[in-house]
């Protein structure tokens, strides 16, 4: 698939199931007053896409659109049907995926909604840079506060805030993190009184 290209469109019925041989997409889901929230970009390798929507038979809830040129299989519903009934380890392997991402997803929404933005952007912050990941998954600062589920304005607002209280600096174009003690003190005082 090439970049821009949808694996699922948010709404429609599932045609086939796709397995990510290799590759980056970003997932998100646009609201009926306009907003629009993004899981971010994601880079993948043998990852199944449309299982849920399978499983449940439902529309897609999600839009999930190829950022680079991805190696995809397509594996059409018939075909899935045929794996799960004659391979019983193929569906505790997708039950067990499924409840991981499940715990995983539920776990960052509830955090992003019941935390303060500056809070969930400060967090999201210190986590990539615990990882060795950029600081920003989009390019576009509107992409960004789409991650956050805010308007670009609000999104701004908190990293010029993040800047002026040196949480943050920005060197060559890039954020970098200026004192992690300090991250990590403000992470663990506004979790417990959050």
């Amino acid at each position: 698939m090439n970049p821009g290209e949808y694996l699922l469109r948010q709404g429609e019925e599932i045609s086939a199931l796709y397995w990510i041989t290799l590759g980056e997409y970003s997932l998100h889901h646009h609201a009926e007053n306009g907003k629009v929230f993004s899981l971010g970009q994601r880079f993948v390798s043998d990852t199944l896409i449309g299982e849920i929507e399978y499983l449940t038979n439902t529309p897609s809830q999600f839009s999930v659109v190829a950022h680079d040129a991805i190696t995809v299989d397509v594996i059409p519903p018939a075909l899935m049907q045929t794996i799960l009934s004659s391979h019983a380890e193929v569906g505790i392997w997708l039950s067990q995926r499924l409840s991981q991402n499940y715990q995983g997803g539920m776990a960052k929404t509830m955090e992003r909604f019941l935390q303060p933005l500056h809070f969930t952007i400060l967090a999201d912050i210190y986590q990539r840079y615990l990882q060795g990941k950029p600081l920003v998954d989009f390019t576009q600062v509107y992409r960004e506060a789409e991650r956050f589920g805010c308007s670009e304005r609000a999104y701004r607002r908190v990293i010029t805030q993040l800047l002026n209280d040196r949480y943050i600096q920005k060197l060559s174009g890039v954020y970098t993190v200026c004192d992690m003690d300090k991250f990590h003190r403000t992470l663990t005082v506004t979790a417990r009184s959050g």
